[in-house]
């Protein structure tokens, strides 16, 4: 059974008819996604124990399902939809109040590896100023690697910063991490703000600029294909819009222009063999992420202003890039 790594073993207590083992908790967050928690939950039984599945205010219910499928399994309900950072402070809230020092944070479409949680709460453990450990993400059953920005492995071809096992970073990918909550509690929880994408990259600035590490395991490998509950339009708009404002928050006004720009040619290059309508919810995103607006998407902007920006910015920067202007 994989738990993370616990201190010393501890008394069980009963929360609902279920069992919570203290030690350090899988923290999974869902949203509608049901079919993917319930395959997850069947595929992680032998690899993960003491998981805490937070019902984000989900319109489809199948807790009594999950309840009885997976009696070990502890369920907390927010109530309403909070957004991934919400989700998980009102969660982490908990294990906090509980006398807990560390989570491990896990997608709802995420599946850890063999010892994978053990293997990052382990090199979370081993200094005092680490924050949080990130583990490395598969995506395409395998052949891609994710977990700090770029991708590092493409059809297992790993690049030179994979040859060593742990190695520190700028930000972590949010799909799945362990959590110091003493940084937790030094930092700051996530902002809620972003609604969704990019909260746990808004936190690793604030954590680095407080003096905290930020670190990747390779040898805590998670599988991960989709993109859970949220997807199409809307994915693409909050990962655009909260990448820019994660990006420019404590950005000096003077250097903001030159941010902006970059982050902007960044995003449009990366959407070249995109669709249009791809491209479209990426503008959208953008223009929102100009005007500093976060929170839920409040609208969609008219095609006559989007729909030029999304046909002419990619292959603009594209021809910038290649003259190297």
């Amino acid at each position: 059974m994989l738990a993370g790594v616990m201190t010393a073993p501890h008394p069980t207590d009963t929360y609902q008819g279920q069992i919570i083992h203290h030690g350090c908790p899988v923290l999974m967050l869902v949203y509608n996604g049901w079919d993917d928690v319930i395959a997850g939950l069947t595929a992680m039984q032998s690899n993960v124990q003491n998981l805490w599945l937070i019902d984000n205010g989900s319109t489809i219910d199948r807790i009594d399902e999950v309840r009885q499928s997976f009696p070990d399994v502890r369920i907390i309900s927010t109530g309403a939809n909070l957004g991934w950072a919400g989700g998980y402070n009102h969660a982490i809230s908990i294990a906090d109040a509980e006398g807990l020092d560390t989570v491990y944070l896990l997608n709802s479409d995420a599946i850890p590896r063999a010892g994978a949680v053990d293997q990052a709460i382990k090199t979370l453990l081993s200094g005092p100023d680490i924050a949080a450990v990130g583990s490395m993400m598969l995506h395409h059953n395998g052949t891609r690697a994710f977990f700090d920005g770029d991708w590092h492995w493409d059809n297992k071809q790993a690049t030179p910063s994979l040859r060593e096992d742990v190695r520190e970073v700028r930000t972590i990918h949010g799909g799945g991490f362990a959590l110091n909550l003493s940084a937790y509690r030094d930092i700051g929880p996530f902002h809620e703000d972003y609604f969704l994408y990019h909260e746990e990259t808004d936190w690793c600035l604030r954590a680095r600029a407080a003096g905290w590490q930020l670190l990747v395991d390779c040898k805590s490998r998670v599988d991960h294909e989709g993109e859970g509950s949220s997807t199409g339009f809307n994915r693409l708009y909050y990962i655009a819009r909260n990448r820019f404002l994660a990006k420019r928050r404590g950005i000096a006004l003077r250097d903001r222009k030159e941010s902006a720009m970059s982050i902007i040619e960044y995003e449009y290059l990366g959407s070249i063999g995109q669709s249009h309508s791809e491209r479209i919810a990426i503008t959208n995103g953008l223009i929102d992420g100009l005007r500093g607006r976060f929170g839920q998407r409040k609208t969609i902007y008219p095609a006559m202003v989007t729909a030029p920006l999304a046909a002419l910015l990619p292959s603009v920067f594209r021809l910038k890039r290649k003259l190297g202007l």
